[in-house]
């Protein structure tokens, strides 16, 4: 498998919002992972026929269309057609994966059915990251029962966990999550209300001043090791990881 999701440019000093960039409306990004699948199957070991690609989930949500959602669907289009034929040449048999990201217009495993489905293709489907899905505080058995009736296929998993802080309004919680909010990535802060999930884009604008509810537990897009569990007072999501790995 390789991870698709970067372009260019990930171990800059600040990546931020232009980890999205090429998105899939842009010619660059189905060259890009169209150059991917033939580097992946010269990779492969010759007794193994299958590879995937994790790729980005069509693009940030802002500024994101109609027009862009048919621009996106006909390149993941294209790069179906394109990875059949090169099955043709090689014998080896690529399928890429949509990364569901929160903030990005397929934020959630419920966002990635619409679009998967009218492409089509059995060349393209899911990838489950169960960092992003616990982000999201997305239900593991509802998450993947979903995807199982609508015939969305998982082509990839990335066995991640999250950063939960389960009393957000405790300073002494606050100070720990200031910690994790650094200059390199975005962070995105999620929390389950009442009324549904509010989120923020970045930590950092999560802990400046009421911009989240802290009623109720914070969960940030922060990749925490799964041997060991962060300081307390937070801890990480590796439940929802097993939770989706017995579904």
């Amino acid at each position: 498998t390789l991870n698709g999701f970067p372009y260019e440019g990930f171990g800059a000093e600040e990546v931020k919002y232009r980890v999205y960039q090429p998105d899939w409306t842009e010619p660059e990004r189905l060259t890009y992972t169209t150059d991917l699948a033939r580097i992946l199957t010269t990779l492969l070991p010759d007794d193994v026929t299958d590879g995937s690609i994790s790729t980005l989930p069509l693009a940030w949500r802002t500024d994101f269309d109609e027009r862009a959602a048919a621009t996106a669907g006909a390149a993941l289009t294209t790069l179906a057609e394109r990875l059949d034929t090169l099955e043709e040449l090689t014998g080896k048999s690529i399928r890429v994966a949509l990364e569901p990201e929160p903030g990005c217009v397929v934020e959630t495993t419920r966002d990635a059915i619409a679009p998967l489905t009218a492409i089509g293709h059995d060349r393209v489907g899911i990838c489950v990251d169960t960092c992003h899905l616990a982000t999201s505080f997305e239900d593991p058995d509802t998450a993947l029962g979903d995807l199982t009736r609508a015939g969305v296929s998982v082509v990839k998993s990335q066995l991640s966990a999250a950063l939960h802080a389960e009393r957000p309004r405790l300073p002494e919680v606050r100070a720990a999550l200031a910690a994790f909010a650094e200059p390199r990535f975005l962070h995105q802060t999620r929390t389950l209300t009442a009324a549904g999930l509010r989120g923020t884009d970045d930590l950092g604008e999560a802990l400046a001043g009421d911009a989240l509810p802290d009623d109720a537990p914070w969960r940030a897009h922060f990749h925490v090791p799964l041997h060991a569990a962060p300081a307390a007072p937070l801890t990480s999501t590796l439940p929802v990881l097993k939770d989706v790995l017995a579904r």
